[in-house]
């Protein structure tokens, strides 16, 4: 990284920035699916119950590990930009956009049919044995893997190309 003061934000810092954001979206994607297959009664025996558990704590900790990374960023990004993730960087905007347009378009979408069609009886029948709140775990374990997903492998392509 170049010397660059305390209050100046570069184009890597906000790349970092963004990978981190990435990389917490998929962990916290991970906790959600297990979580969600945990309250679900999927998998009852011991086995699968220490799996679902190990799975939660690990993606949990990994959470947790990265969002205390990405605080070492709060005071140089004292802007809307940590909150908002609108960054100066022409490229690393333009893929925290499309991964949060994208991602909003999951969870819109997706409340929209469980909104409509959460109490038929249809719709409880195709997602058995999932209660609706697994349900609702799942759809945004699913718009949080593709918000981390999109941003690692967009920022990735950016390095390749370099």
């Amino acid at each position: 990284m170049t010397n660059a003061s305390p209050t100046e934000v570069t184009a890597a810092m906000e790349e970092d920035y963004l990978l981190l954001i990435g990389q917490s979206s998929i962990a916290a994607a991970f906790a959600l699916f297990f979580m969600a297959f945990t309250n679900a009664g999927i998998g009852q025996d011991t086995n699968w119950l220490w799996v679902l558990g190990g799975g939660t704590l690990a993606a949990l900790t990994a959470v947790i590990t990265i969002s205390i990374k990405s605080l070492k960023y709060a005071r140089n990004l004292k802007r809307p930009g940590f909150w908002t993730l609108k960054f100066n960087d022409e490229y690393v905007d333009h893929v925290s956009g499309a991964s949060l347009r994208v991602t909003c378009h999951i969870v819109v979408c997706g409340g929209i049919i469980i909104g409509l069609f959460g109490g038929d009886a249809w719709f409880e029948t195709l997602i058995s044995p999932l209660p609706l709140n697994a349900v609702v775990q799942l759809l945004i374990s699913i718009a949080l893997l593709v918000h981390g997903t999109m941003i690692v492998t967009k920022l990735r392509e950016d390095d390749l190309d370099e």
